[in-house]
């Protein structure tokens, strides 16, 4: 077992002191969150034997969460970034070849988060198991969005998406290339396959939406559709803490369990690897609302994906239509994305292979399993590509 480091080993960095001070965001939905629970267990407790053993529970529940807090804040560990060569800026966005050479792998990350979620340590990374089974790596990075020159679909695609693949290719120096997105980059990589699809030979679609219509969160989110019409037309930018809370209802005590599993974690090695992802989690980015708008009304309202009625630039996406080799990667254990929904997009392609992944939705990218479980089943169907 590796040594666990000491908090005098390390002094974490400013930007990342006050990131950990701030998390895990919203800390007091969380609290109220917990002491419901416990007034809700109290209310059915049939005596007062069980309402103290309840209380007692509760308690110690509350305060191995705020260990973990406390311990996560304090960690001594920070992530390095990895170096890239930035090839290109197309606004805010930038173009990075990660490295290697061979065959080139063009990622589309989600816009929801930021994308180093796909490189986040040495061993939890796709870009270097990538890398490393003899592909060039690219990376679209959508960085953060400043309210300024606000992107849509449209413009996400066609602007940047479209021009950036084809910068990949010509620095690779091939035709085309394998394009992978992940979650909301899935849909991307569709629309761009449909918008470019002499450079597109293959796609990859991990953990990416296609069937809205059995999402918990869609559900949840019905009755405020009205509010969120009214909220996107009056700032272009949806905040942080708005869109963190919104994922918090699809798994409320989620992050409650990660650091209470913090708390008790020994391992030195799976307490940097918690750590990173804890700080990638906190570190969310804003939203912007025409994107805000087509991920809740087109897709979880109106479901336009599955009925082939979803169109970006004034083409529709029709999966039927995308006839090149795709790998439907399925996480079996994801909530963000359920399977379900991923599965539906393997249905319609002409060429698709599924592949169920032992994971949730963020740990196909940096969970323990991620390496045999996606990151290696992965490589040996891009080595059997024509």
């Amino acid at each position: 077992m590796e040594k666990t480091p000491q908090a005098q080993d390390v002094t974490l960095p400013p930007e990342v002191h006050a990131l950990r001070q701030a998390a895990p965001r919203p800390l007091g939905l969380y609290m109220m969150l917990l002491k419901g629970a416990e007034a809700a267990a109290l209310a059915l407790a049939p005596d007062d034997k069980a309402r103290l053993a309840t209380s007692t529970e509760a308690t110690q529940d509350i305060a191995r969460f705020l260990e973990g807090v406390q311990r996560y804040r304090s960690y001594p560990f920070s992530r390095a970034a990895t170096p890239y060569t930035l090839l290109a800026h197309y606004g805010r966005c930038a173009l990075h070849h990660c490295g290697g050479s061979g065959k080139p792998v063009f990622l589309v990350p989600s816009m929801v988060n930021k994308a180093y979620v796909l490189d986040l340590l040495p061993e939890a990374s796709l870009v270097r198991s990538l890398i490393a089974a003899g592909h060039s790596v690219y990376m679209l990075d959508w960085n953060t969005p400043d309210g300024r020159d606000v992107l849509s679909f449209d413009t996400a695609v066609t602007d940047i998406l479209v021009p950036a693949v084809g910068a990949a290719c010509a620095h690779a120096k091939h035709a085309d290339c394998v394009v992978l997105g992940y979650c909301m980059g899935g849909l991307l990589a569709l629309a761009l396959a449909t918008h470019a699809p002499k450079r597109v030979r293959a796609l990859v679609a991990a953990a990416t939406p296609w069937d809205f219509s059995g999402s918990v969160f869609g559900a949840l989110v019905k009755m405020g559709y009205p509010f969120y019409d009214l909220m996107l037309q009056a700032a272009p930018l949806v905040p942080v803490d708005m869109l963190q809370s919104a994922f918090m209802l699809l798994d409320p005590l989620g992050p409650v369990g990660r650091l209470q599993a913090f708390a008790a974690e020994r391992d030195a090695g799976q307490l940097r690897r918690m750590a990173a992802m804890e700080d990638w989690l906190a570190d969310g980015i804003p939203l912007e609302s025409p994107i805000a708008r087509t991920c809740l009304f087109d897709w979880y309202k109106d479901n336009k994906p599955l009925h082939g009625t979803w169109q970006v630039a004034g083409k529709t996406v029709d999966a039927t239509a995308i006839d090149v080799p795709v790998l439907v990667a399925v996480p079996q254990r994801d909530i963000v994305v359920p399977a379900q929904s991923a599965r539906a997009l393997a249905g319609v392609l002409p060429q698709a292979t599924v592949l169920d992944v032992p994971t949730g939705h963020i740990g196909m990218m940096v969970g323990r399993k991620a390496q045999t479980g996606f990151f290696d089943p992965l490589s040996n169907w891009l080595a059997r590509l024509p």
